[in-house]
């Protein structure tokens, strides 16, 4: 069992004991707190300034599971870790009901600080040495990608320039009202009011939409030249203005390139086309789904070992899983020895990979290429067992993390602190997994003893 997370007190040891017979205190004993706080503990600040934070590294690597497995918002897990003492426990604090937690930004932080250090191959292999005595099947691997969706309008040419023009004229009246500069006459309030009676169409001819998109990237532009004018004229306030500001003006800019050239070439294109202002890393990832054609959000590669699902490779760019196959073998190979059984779709049974695992005399589920043979062979067999592995042990861990976990829509609002999200999530699907292990084995040892 890991040292414990904070000094003991007067009756500690025996709620502890009660804490760790819980299905939340088996979660604890799955997840190794040293050795993934030493991994952070040299990016933590040492800066004197203000006071030190009421959870530790280990306390706020607590805080990250719970918020995935209790599936519930930063400001409610904060009120439920202040009322709750076995949360408290996970998290190695003690909060008097005197004096709660009242900072609701705590978790937002720490997810930062996390996403900004955080070292996905390394982690894992940390956790998966941590797991491997519960770990039985590990000569089987299947790998499949899927899409984690970021939490965004659904985009469209009309919305994106639209919040280009929004945020240029909102950025123009709150640089005048800070430092009482005379504001530029527009006629921005009657495009608002525009924008607001096409968005109320059930239906929206393409005439009507060519002529908006026409007027926004006019007003695009126009905004861009109002700020900007702005700004020359009193480069004395330069210093005094974010540089999330200036990135988001890049943006803007960008994007408003991209829609022109898209607007006069129809369907055309475009290499790295900006789907989101606020969100501009980004990309529609094609899927080719009944429900859903396009998702936008991180295409995650992912390699299931004994139920158990692990991050082999994330882009928020799309790519095409078939060519990480290979790789995917020789990691597995790396960490948990020989793979004798691999199960994927179709998508990877292209004449290289089938090369690949023929010459390692690996066992896959692809279809066999020729003719049939008239009598069933024990591998044909296994290609069946195999498959329907895939295509329910698989997919249903990817609804299982989505549904549960809080990976459905991902509410982080930048790249480093989404690939944290996506990270948590996925890994306390496998501590859930990995404590009911351990529930069985103190089962079967409580039973040999008696």
């Amino acid at each position: 069992m890991n040292a414990q997370l904070f000094s003991t007190n007067e009756g500690y040891d025996i709620y502890f004991k009660v804490f760790l017979k819980s299905e939340l205190g088996l979660i604890y004993q799955s997840i190794p707190w040293d050795q993934i706080g030493t991994h952070f503990e040299p990016f933590k600040s040492q800066s004197p300034q203000g006071r030190n934070s009421i959870f530790t590294i280990k306390g706020a690597m607590g805080l990250m599971f719970l918020k995935h497995y209790l599936n519930l918002s930063d400001a409610k897990l904060i009120q439920r870790v202040n009322t709750d003492r076995h949360l408290q426990y996970f998290c190695g604090v003690q909060i008097s009901p005197i004096s709660p937690v009242r900072d609701k930004d705590i978790v937002g932080r720490w997810r930062r600080f996390f996403g900004n250090h955080l070292n996905i191959d390394s982690l894992q292999n940390i956790l998966i040495d941590h797991w491997k005595p519960y770990m039985s099947q590990t000569h089987v691997l299947m790998d499949d990608a899927t899409c984690f969706e970021s939490h965004i309008k659904f985009p469209t040419d009309v919305k994106l320039l639209y919040d280009c023009s929004e945020y240029l004229f909102d950025k123009i009246d709150e640089i005048c009202l800070k430092f009482n500069i005379q504001k530029p006459r527009t006629k921005y309030r009657y495009q608002k009011n525009r924008q607001t009676n096409y968005s109320k169409l059930k239906r929206k001819p393409i005439k009507r939409t060519t002529r908006r998109i026409r007027q926004l990237l006019y007003w695009v532009q126009k905004g861009d030249d109002k700020l900007q004018q702005i700004l020359n004229q009193h480069p004395e306030i330069h210093d005094y203005l974010p540089e999330s500001m200036y990135a988001k003006i890049k943006t803007i800019r960008t994007i408003r390139a991209q829609q022109a050239f898209k607007f006069k070439i129809p369907g055309y294109k475009i290499k790295n086309r900006i789907v989101s202002l606020y969100k501009p890393y980004v990309r529609p990832i094609v899927r080719g789904k009944e429900t859903k054609k396009t998702e936008f959000g991180a295409k995650v590669h992912i390699s299931q070992v004994d139920q158990l699902n692990f991050i082999e490779y994330l882009s928020f760019d799309a790519f095409h899983e078939g060519i990480r196959m290979k790789k995917s073998i020789e990691r597995h190979e790396k960490i948990f020895g020989k793979c004798k059984h691999y199960a994927g779709d179709q998508i990877y049974a292209n004449n290289k990979n089938r090369k690949h695992v023929t010459q390692k005399g690996i066992i896959t589920c692809f279809i066999q290429k020729g003719r049939k043979p008239r009598i069933q062979s024990e591998k044909d067999e296994i290609r069946l067992i195999l498959n329907k592995a895939r295509a329910t042990i698989l997919e249903g861990g990817f609804g299982n993390v989505k549904n549960n976990y809080g990976l459905n829509k991902i509410r982080a609002r930048t790249k480093n602190t989404e690939i944290a999200w996506i990270f948590f999530g996925i890994h306390t699907a496998n501590a859930v997994n990995i404590s009911k292990r351990i529930k069985e084995l103190q089962k079967e040892n409580t039973k040999k003893v008696a």
